[in-house]
């Protein structure tokens, strides 16, 4: 056939190739040759376009319940228009876009509701019930559905307390009980939850709607997930709690929380003696001569806090720098003079430092460099850095040799860094290192072979 006769064609044949078809069926108006179309033609295409034309309902009907395409039946069912041959189509259809289309179209929530409970596709089930607005109907459907989607879509919809906590209370479903409490405002059903709901994951969504002191504290020392624990700690300020939390819970961020919270420093001893989270031997001792800062974890106003051996505080590199340069002139000054060189002798102002510093705690919060922690190392501004031989003055002034073979314990702050690697602790001498609060990309694999103790790495 030429291109002029397949332009001029208006007769439909079925040895035409298919837009020939398809062209020639949409101008096609007889009834007869259209049913037989729908009947014969072997592709859903030019079946699709045959519906279009058809007036007779039953014929439409038969369509949209029989043909073997979903194509060609989603067209019948957007011809339709009784909600209930819709509704028997929604109930029966496999396919998808034909039962969605069915109950797009309809409105009466009795039909819906039908559907709702006895469609044989879940999904069907549950879009009928997405369109049900009275509580009753939905109830209804809650108790009879056969569908568990029906079902769940229903309770988001439901707000009879009443019925929620019957849910909660009784369902065998761990998914609907958790939709059910999240609706649920009665703050005893919510409080009951939280001490004996099996599923964490209702726990979790109660404990953020509770205000009872009790509950929360409850929650935050006994509840075996994490999370509830640290949805209690947020809204906890009891310092007796929370200090009971970081010194017992067994998750680091959970004890990281609950110090983030406090709020008070008093009678901090008593908290600290019988913590082995938090303290071990070594660091107890830091803490016990620790007479400045808050505590050797919360350096306040500070960045960083010494002590020597002596059990002197120091809140700076300079302040240590300066009694140490002092007594340095001093030997200088004796010698010079041929006198006896005893600088820790008594009368000086002095004569209790001593350069041997056994205690350091470090805050690193916005800065993105650790220093290295060696056996002897120069004091030069804020950090510590590689073996001196000897006492040199350079631009920088004077480099005041520090001597760390008796570093006991090291505890870092707030550090946050991405290139930590086993340069930074090679040569350090600490007998225990305690990362507080602190996210080391690669610190699980640094080798702390002289370190006896290593805390704070999740």
């Amino acid at each position: 056939m030429g291109f002029l006769d397949r332009l001029f064609k208006k007769e439909y044949n079925p040895n035409d190739r298919l837009s020939d078809r398809c062209e020639a069926v949409k101008k096609l108006k007889d009834q007869d040759k259209l049913i037989e179309i729908l009947k014969t033609d072997n592709h859903e295409f030019v079946r699709k376009e045959a519906i279009y034309n058809i007036t007779n309902q039953d014929i439409i009907i038969d369509v949209a319940r029989n043909d073997e395409s979903w194509v060609v039946r989603l067209n019948a069912v957007r011809i339709i228009n009784d909600p209930n041959i819709l509704a028997e189509i929604a109930k029966n259809d496999g396919d998808s876009q034909v039962y969605l289309k069915a109950i797009e179209k309809i409105d009466d929530e009795a039909i819906l509701a039908d559907i709702a409970k006895n469609a044989k596709e879940n999904m069907a089930c549950e879009k009928a019930t997405s369109k049900i607005t009275d509580e009753t109907i939905l109830i209804d459907i809650l108790k009879n559905s056969k569908s568990g989607y029906a079902i769940e879509e229903a309770v988001k919809k439901i707000k009879n307390q009443d019925v929620l906590i019957d849910i909660v209370q009784n369902s065998q479903s761990e998914v609907l009980a958790r939709e059910a409490l999240s609706k649920i405002t009665d703050e005893s059903v919510l409080e009951d939850a939280v001490k004996n709901n099996p599923d964490k994951f209702a726990r979790r969504d109660a404990i953020s709607k509770i205000t009872n002191l009790d509950v929360l504290h409850y929650a935050a020392l006994n509840d075996e997930d994490h999370n509830v624990r640290l949805g209690a700690i947020e809204k906890i300020s009891d310092d007796t709690v929370l200090w009971e939390v970081i010194l017992n819970d067994s998750e680091e961020k959970v004890r990281k929380k609950a110090y983030e919270k406090t709020i008070k420093y008093t009678n901090f001893n008593q908290y600290i003696s019988n913590s082995s989270n938090f303290y071990n031997e070594d660091l107890l001792e830091f803490e016990k001569l620790n007479y400045t800062t808050h505590s050797i974890y919360d350096l306040g106003d500070h960045d960083i806090l010494i002590i020597d051996s002596e059990g002197n505080n120091y809140t700076s590199w300079d302040d240590y720098k300066s009694i140490l340069y002092r007594i340095k002139r001093r030997i200088k000054n004796q010698i010079e003079k041929d006198e006896r060189v005893n600088p820790w002798a008594s009368g000086h102002d002095d004569s209790s430092f001593s350069d041997d510093i056994i205690f350091i705690s470090e805050n690193f919060k916005n800065k993105y460099e650790l220093p290295r922690y060696e056996v002897n190392c120069e004091v030069v501004g804020h950090g510590l850095f590689l073996n001196p031989t000897t006492d040199r003055r350079t631009e920088k002034g004077v480099y005041s040799l520090c001597h760390l073979q008796s570093l006991k314990a090291l505890v870092i702050n707030d550090l946050n860094i991405s290139n930590i690697s086993n340069d930074h602790f090679d040569k350090c001498n600490a007998k225990t290192i305690y990362f507080n609060k602190s996210n080391l990309d690669g610190a699980n694999k640094i080798n702390f072979k002289n370190c006896e103790n290593v805390f704070g790495l999740d």
